[in-house]
């Protein structure tokens, strides 16, 4: 069934009349909406969810954060063509339903939020087709697999520090500048290019005085002002090796550069006597090393992210040790147990499957010594929670993104763990009737301590995904 078939049964189906709709005509908003979730926008698949959590028949949905952040992303056309110029709730839920996109971040997000509607209560106009849409998603979420980002280069990163260590010192200076501000950086980027070559199986020229050599730098480096004769024999003593190294599989020795430095090595020179010779041959270094990883990501097959993180998932399980609070599980309280078993679930299984991974992290409470099976309202398990985040130690244990955080204070609807969490960082209390209307969700509905585990690993997760996103 597409997009336009979907629209029409939910119309049909929700009996939208023209008090609810001025007209049928969502082409134009079906495409916007689909254009918009198919973004990966994290914050506006966020938002999209939380709109189909809430009450379409409460005056307050319209004043909420996610509705209005949402629709605002509508063109004014594209609203009145939908038949909601009055931006009803109803219209656009069905919208939403119609247009959710098969797979991507939209759906491994609503995924994350599927516990929501345990709390929210069943709206029959609108529960048929709600349902297939969540069993649409959490099928497509078993089926899926989220690759990382891919981080920056380390090595990057340290050159990127030490260029930035040249600029800060005197092009003018002649004699006696200081090379503190220098050496920690150069210290770890040698030491990384040193490792980076073993890496790939080069370094037959590296010999136990490279060690030596680079640790010097950290040795000494800030107990006076080094001039280019205090540290020359060591800084040739590594990149000689290297240099061979890399010459041997076909790049250039730079001989004129390194002419340079060994023919002046006791001279009481600044270091920006030697700073574009030393840069350039860095530079030239790290790009070897690249095209070497380059080489060895193409002709080496890689391990399956999912398989690595399985095995480091049941690892986790049997072992029964908890990594933040460094310490076995049978050693922590039964709240911060509950709390972290759901966190470091959550830390291993962001290429998983969000269902299977919540499931098999309820499977492993009984042998953390947790009854999955005893029941509590969500108001008083909410509650414990914040007691428990009232110790600074866990608190300080689990920090939330700043982004996922922001959008949790604007509008925490169905998301009452980050609710719970906005409050412990805030140091405020839990006053059942303000919580119930900020997050959407009936407080007196119970559930067991496997579902409410669960939950908490589900919205962790969520809080990763933004982490990651960064």
């Amino acid at each position: 069934m597409n997009t336009e078939q979907r629209w029409k049964q939910i119309y049909r189906r929700w009996g939208i009349t023209v008090s609810d709709s001025q007209a049928v005509k969502p082409s134009p908003a079906l495409e916007e909406l689909g254009q918009l979730l198919a973004t990966d926008d994290l914050a506006t698949a966020l938002r999209a969810c939380q709109i189909l959590v809430a009450d379409p028949e409460s005056p307050a949905t319209r004043d909420r954060a996610c509705f209005g952040e949402l629709c605002d992303q509508f063109s004014p056309d594209a609203w009145n063509n939908a038949g909601a110029g009055d931006r009803a709730p109803w219209v656009l839920q069905g919208l939403l339903i119609a247009a959710w996109p098969d797979d991507g971040v939209a759906t491994e997000v609503a995924a994350l939020l599927a516990d929501a509607w345990v709390g929210r209560g069943s709206i029959e106009r609108q529960k048929e087709d709600l349902d297939q849409w969540r069993e649409r998603v959490i099928s497509t979420s078993l089926r899926n697999l989220r690759e990382p980002k891919t981080a920056e280069r380390p090595l990057q990163v340290m050159q990127d520090n030490v260029q930035n260590a040249f600029r800060q010192l005197s092009p003018q200076a002649t004699q006696g500048a200081s090379f503190n501000v220098f050496a920690p950086h150069l210290e770890v980027l040698l030491r990384a290019i040193c490792d980076d070559m073993q890496g790939f199986g080069g370094g037959a020229y590296l010999t136990v005085n490279v060690e030596n050599h680079i640790s010097h730098f950290g040795t000494r480096a800030g107990t006076e002002k080094w001039t280019f004769n205090h540290y020359a024999t060591q800084l040739i003593g590594v990149l000689d090796p290297v240099l061979k190294t890399y010459h041997d599989l076909g790049y250039p020795f730079l001989a004129p550069e390194m002419l340079h430095l060994t023919q002046n090595k006791d001279n009481p020179w600044s270091i920006n006597k030697v700073g574009v010779q030393l840069l350039k041959i860095l530079d030239s270094v790290i790009c070897a090393i690249r095209d070497q990883e380059r080489f060895a990501r193409l002709t080496t097959p890689p391990e399956p992210l999912s398989l690595r993180a399985e095995v480091d998932l049941l690892w986790w399980g049997q072992a029964g040790y908890c990594h933040r609070l460094r310490k076995p599980f049978r050693k922590v309280e039964e709240p911060a147990r509950r709390l972290f078993s759901a966190v470091e679930a959550a830390d291993r299984s962001a290429q998983l499957s969000s269902e299977a991974s919540a499931a098999y992290l309820v499977q492993t409470l009984p042998s953390l010594g947790l009854d999955i099976s005893r029941q509590q309202t969500l108001g008083d398990w909410m509650e414990t929670l914040l007691q428990t985040l009232s110790d600074t130690d866990h608190r300080g244990a689990l920090p939330m993104d700043a982004r996922f955080a922001q959008l949790v204070k604007e509008d925490p609807l169905g998301l009452p763990v980050s609710f719970v969490r906005h409050l412990a960082d805030n140091k405020n209390p839990l006053v059942p009737e303000g919580a119930r209307k900020r997050v959407g969700l009936d407080l007196d509905v119970t559930i067991d301590q496997g579902d409410w585990a669960s939950w908490i690993y589900r919205e962790f997760r969520l809080d990763r995904m933004f982490e990651a996103d960064e």
